[in-house]
């Protein structure tokens, strides 16, 4: 009894060790298998890996220690999983992931041996207590793994496989060293004559008594696949919510600080003659302003914070536009050459997604141009596909397109594993740029040739020219005189947009604080003819400030802004009933029509 108790033991503690490796890995896979890029359905398979190994392992491993005993077995999967953490440790590629996750699969397998060895030590009455033991080891493991993986994550990304293959050695050690050999030589082979196939299958299931024991470990096995997969996914999950919440902050930050220097600068516009060298200075700090506010959009789209809105293009200025911002983010090695047509036609397209499409076109094509340089070459055409040509683009109909085209040309790599893996690296790359595209109703081809390098062919539906009348300018603002409060925690944009208001006779009222704000109006309600506020400040919020005062007075005209707030857009603020919602930057002359608009009571 004590030698079968101090086996039992032993096992337990095998186990539990065993699983603490096992334990490790879990929470971190899918951070190393994102640094990879694979696709959705690759990802897929590499979580559900290591339990479709364990499926198929389980019964040849549970036979094989039938017919050689229990502890050469287990000692075998022990060694496997050494193996395959030290892979996932030093994994350079998705391949020597995937290689751990068989490898750890395989050896996990060998659960079905230590239930053997429960099975060989103990009585029948006390089966199932001794099959409890392994139960608790899983639970203490899965347990103190995630702990640990923590821990050890912050000592170096190799740190976490390397300490769970210490615990797999530490089991090893353990078992060639204190376990036992639980099934006689006597006894070895009984019962396992014969071929292992499809008729020994049938039989086991015509047993009654054993089908509900087959579902319930066909249910287990894909429950812990699941229980993978849905923790990549939570993973995956939280760091986008953090990058969201990262970027919207910043998007917040960098709109309150080019608010003051976009009206400053159309104030000093305004100030100088039109012959004055300086205004050719202060149009290029606007332009700047302007490139800095489309930055600051693409931001939160990238992040996943903001709605798609699909409007007239004209492809032609984004794409220009968008290659002036690559060229400071590739490599001085790659050279942007352009070809395009400023006559080309419009597309009905978002112009945060178009960006976005042309920045991955090309970064992705210029990464595998890093290591010898090379070409981007981008060009811009209209162009009719007739039914032979759509043949080949199965999501086309015959009729007018824009065809975006990015050729990369360039000396790929002499290594040939370094080869590879710029061809993986690009293909993948190409699902997100597939997505947007297929969203509007266009098609993309890969044109890969020796000579001519890599040619992404983007196609998007030619919309015709709706004919609206040009923008017209700037429209004469009258001289006012009404009584607006003007509320902002940030002192630079209250300063200088009371010095704008003060130009056309506006009497403001300025505030830093919604609290300080509340209690000027509370003092004074109908000697007000405007409210302009923030949307987030401090202590009070723009929305409960915005309660307040039409709880005071409910007809008080509000203007609503904001750098960026995740939680109301312009639908929810005129819900409220705040007459004008927009987001900082604004242009001056934007703000001030719209002011107008509100104090005339006429729609913006």
């Amino acid at each position: 009894m004590p030698t079968r108790r101090r086996a039992l033991t032993t096992l337990f503690v095998i186990v539990f060790t065993d699983l603490i490796g096992f334990g490790i890995v879990i929470p971190l896979l899918p951070l190393y298998a994102e640094h990879f890029r694979p696709r959705p359905w690759v990802f897929g398979l590499l979580m559900a890996s290591f339990s479709a190994m364990q499926f198929l392992f389980a019964p040849l491993l549970g036979r094989l220690s039938d017919r050689v005993g229990r502890r050469p077995v287990l000692v075998i999967s022990l060694l496997g999983s050494v193996v395959g953490y030290l892979c996932f440790a030093f994994a350079q590629s998705l391949g020597m992931l995937f290689a751990s996750r068989i490898l750890a699969g395989i050896a996990g397998a060998n659960i079905a041996t230590a239930q053997a060895v429960i099975a060989d030590l103990t009585p029948p009455e006390e089966r199932a207590r001794g099959m409890g033991l392994i139960g608790a080891a899983f639970g203490l493991g899965f347990i103190a793994g995630p702990a640990l993986a923590g821990l050890l994550v912050g000592f170096g990304p190799t740190v976490p496989g390397l300490g769970a293959a210490g615990f797999s050695v530490l089991a090893l050690v353990m078992t060639v060293t204190l376990l036992p050999e639980s099934l006689p030589r006597e006894r070895r082979g009984l019962g396992t004559t014969g071929a292992w196939g499809g008729a020994r299958l049938a039989s086991a299931w015509r047993r009654p008594e054993l089908v509900p024991l087959f579902l319930l470990a066909f249910l287990v096995v894909t429950a812990m696949a699941m229980f993978e997969v849905t923790f990549a996914q939570f993973i995956h999950a939280q760091r986008m919510e953090s990058i969201g919440l990262l970027a919207g902050g910043i998007a917040h930050d960098l709109n309150n600080i080019l608010t003051p220097i976009m009206l400053r600068t159309e104030m000093a516009l305004a100030q100088v003659a039109s012959e004055s060298p300086a205004r050719h200075h202060l149009n290029q700090v606007l332009s700047s302003c302007e490139r800095a506010r489309h930055l600051v959009k693409h931001l939160i789209t990238f992040s996943h914070m903001t709605e798609h809105e699909r409007k007239p293009l004209q492809l032609s200025l984004v794409v220009k536009e968008t290659l002036k911002l690559l060229r400071a983010a590739l490599p001085s090695t790659v050279e942007i050459r352009q070809d395009i047509r400023d006559n080309s036609g419009l597309v009905l397209a978002d112009l945060s997604q178009m960006h976005q499409l042309i920045v991955n076109l090309c970064t992705n094509g210029a990464r595998s141009l890093r290591r010898k340089g090379g070409v981007v070459e981008v060009s811009l055409s209209d162009l009719w596909l007739d039914h032979d040509t759509v043949d080949h683009l199965s999501n086309l109909e015959p009729g007018p397109y824009v065809r975006l085209s990015v050729r990369i040309l360039g000396l790929r790599s002499d290594i040939e594993e370094e080869a590879i893996s710029e061809a993986q690296e690009m293909e993948q790359s190409l699902e997100v740029s597939r997505s947007i595209v297929a969203a509007h109703e266009g098609d993309i081809i890969v044109d890969n040739q020796a000579a001519n390098g890599t040619v992404f062919h983007v196609f998007f539906p030619r919309i015709e020219n709706t004919g609206h009348a040009e923008a017209e300018g700037p429209s004469a603002l009258p001289i006012c005189a009404e009584r607006i409060l003007l509320v902002d925690d940030e002192e630079a944009i209250v300063e200088t947009v009371k010095q704008m208001l003060d130009r056309l006779g506006y009497i403001v009222v300025p505030r830093t604080s919604s609290i300080e704000a509340l209690e000027t109006f509370r003092k004074d309600p109908e000697g007000f003819d405007l409210v302009i506020t923030d949307l987030t400040m401090p202590r009070m919020t723009g929305s409960e400030f915005t309660k307040e005062l039409m709880r005071l007075r409910p007809d008080i005209p509000i203007i609503l802004c904001t750098g960026y707030s995740e939680l109301m857009g312009e639908e929810e603020a005129k819900a409220m009933g705040i007459r004008e919602f927009f987001k900082k930057p604004v242009r001056s002359q934007e703000m001030l029509e719209r002011i107008r608009s509100v104090l005339d009571k006429k729609p913006a």
